[in-house]
């Protein structure tokens, strides 16, 4: 039954999903496509293809834990609000660039809901 729901679900063209941000703010859209491109020509090609920087993997006991560079930015998301409720004002191109860069992370990668995994011996 899933299966007949997922055939006849249309997929979202990814021109559609670049266009969403551009309606909200040219900035935000414009900043969103820029992080995404330099998170695209830094990061690996493929999943489990090393890119131009070392992923943030560590060991503890008998887990493999890969912080994702899609998590690392989606905190440093979560740090610019806090800090936009401070005095310290937080311009929409920030928010547009880190956006970018935790959106190919989740797009392009098969493996990026897989945070902590079970080591092999």
């Amino acid at each position: 039954m899933k299966e007949a729901v997922k055939k006849s679900l249309p997929a979202l063209p990814k021109v559609v999903f670049w266009l969403t941000p551009l309606l909200i703010s040219l900035e935000a859209g414009l900043s969103m496509f820029l992080g995404y491109l330099i998170a695209d020509f830094i990061a690996g090609k493929k999943t489990s293809e090393r890119g131009r920087i070392r992923s943030l993997v560590f060991d503890m006991r008998s887990y493999r834990i890969h912080v994702h560079h899609w998590l690392v930015f989606l905190g440093c998301i979560a740090f610019a609000f806090v800090l936009s409720k401070t005095a310290f004002g937080v311009p929409t191109v920030v928010y547009g660039f880190l956006g970018g860069i935790v959106v190919q992370g989740i797009i392009d990668y098969d493996d990026w809901k897989s945070v902590v995994r079970k080591r092999h011996q």
